[in-house]
């Protein structure tokens, strides 16, 4: 019996073909001559077997699906094989470009050493190479395509740094170059002449980088570095080399002098044991200078960086050695002491002192101290009203030898306490 409820259409189905159909359909019931017309398979034997309406349109279900799931098949075969191939280019274009990431870090690697050469600051250096440790870190770790180009743009931004530094060298050095010229024309062959000009910005700018070292101001020392890269220049016997010295020595000398005077705090006490003289700089001016007495070799005073730690008006001093020591004196009244250690050196009037003993040489005189520094009763008493407790004191020795072997000498450490026990005193 035919069951005409089961009937269901395949035409809405996707790709399927719509039924044969002849004649005209009458309600729910199809032409008669459409079941006498379809016959879709034969039985093993060839023998042709009628098919029910039914056993059709489920029959063309199975077809369609069938034809959908070949379908899906190949395309899902195809979009491996798109995928396997797309991997692949992927991993090949990782390798390239991890390839040129480690080329640009060689390139770094390389400028940076041209840099160096060229002489370029160090720490101008400094960070780039820590930098370009960072690229070489990352770049083992990191295995995509944005990532590793990001990277070489790190890369690139180096090399781009590096060129404005080393174009700033070279139109430092056209400079010294050009000033060189001038003073050859200047002097007219006076070789002498231009030397000792030549080692006098030599010595200042040295003494003037022993202060700053001991302030830890980063562009005095920079300054210092450039003076020193000409310093061998002025006592060449070439007159050409000599005023190239010169020339440099002359401009980075008054490059550490601006540095000094820009970096230091605003008030500050500076001597010199060479120059056996004070001086008493507020925001980059000297507003008391004056020579002093300074410790004896054998009783020398502190070298470094110190601080008023202390004020003392009136103050008697007493001998911290026994009667019959070389180095004992009676008690002995100063009218105002600035004290500048923890063992009892201080910056005070001597009124046993003549204005005429004081300067070079003193210290090997008379009235050479036993560590503190002597200074005339005028200068003390500016000294004592204008100085604050934790104004810097900086003791350096002042002989023109570079900064580094002046910052050696020192007998505080950092903080301004002194590290030699040496006894002290007037």
């Amino acid at each position: 019996m035919r069951r005409t409820s089961a009937w269901i259409s395949t035409a809405s189905l996707p790709g399927a073909r719509p039924p044969f159909t002849s004649g005209r359909r009458s309600g729910s019931s199809r032409d008669p001559s459409y079941n006498r017309d379809i016959n879709l398979s034969t039985n093993a034997a060839g023998r042709f077997q009628r098919l029910s309406p039914d056993r059709v349109d489920w029959s063309r279900h199975a077809f369609v699906a069938l034809v959908v799931l070949a379908a899906g098949l190949t395309a899902a075969a195809q979009l491996a094989g798109d995928r396997s191939r797309l991997d692949h280019l992927k991993a090949v274009a990782i390798q390239d470009m991890r390839a040129a990431v480690r080329q640009d870090i060689l390139t770094v690697k390389a400028q940076l050493s041209t840099a160096a050469n060229l002489g370029v600051d160090p720490d101008d250096l400094s960070p780039i190479r820590g930098d370009l440790q960072a690229i070489e870190r990352d770049a083992t770790v990191i295995a995509s395509l944005p990532g590793l180009s990001q990277l070489s743009n790190r890369a690139d931004s180096l090399t781009v740094r590096l060129k404005t530094l080393e174009d700033n060298v070279s139109a430092e050095k056209a400079a010294v170059q050009q000033a060189a010229v001038s003073l050859a024309a200047q002097y007219q062959g006076r070789l002498d002449a231009m030397r000792a000009a030549g080692l006098s910005a030599l010595t200042d700018g040295r003494n003037e980088a022993t202060v700053g070292a001991f302030l830890k101001i980063p562009a005095v020392a920079r300054a210092s570095r450039a003076l020193e890269h000409y310093s061998a220049l002025v006592s060449d016997t070439d007159p050409s080399q000599v005023a190239l010295g010169v020339a440099g020595v002359q401009r980075y000398g008054q490059r550490v002098h601006e540095a000094l005077v820009n970096g230091a705090p605003p008030k500050m006490i500076v001597i010199s044991v060479a120059g056996q003289r004070l001086r008493a700089y507020e925001r980059g001016k000297v507003v008391e200078e004056t020579l002093v007495t300074t410790g004896r070799p054998e009783l020398p005073t502190d070298i470094g960086p110190m601080q008023v730690t202390k004020k003392s008006s009136p103050w008697t001093m007493q001998s911290p050695w026994p009667k019959g020591s070389p180095f004992w004196y009676p008690d002995t009244v100063v009218q105002m002491v600035l004290w500048f250690t923890n063992t009892g050196e201080g910056i005070h009037d001597a009124a046993w002192e003549p204005a005429s003993a004081y300067g070079p040489g003193s210290t090997t005189g008379p009235y050479a101290s036993h560590g503190c520094i002597h200074v005339t009763a005028a200068a003390e008493t500016f000294l004592y009203n204008w100085a604050e407790l934790g104004t810097p004191v900086i003791v350096y020795p002042g002989d023109g030898s570079p900064a580094a072997d002046q910052v050696a000498k020192q007998t505080v450490n950092a903080q301004g306490e002194p590290v030699d026990n040496h006894q002290s005193g007037i």
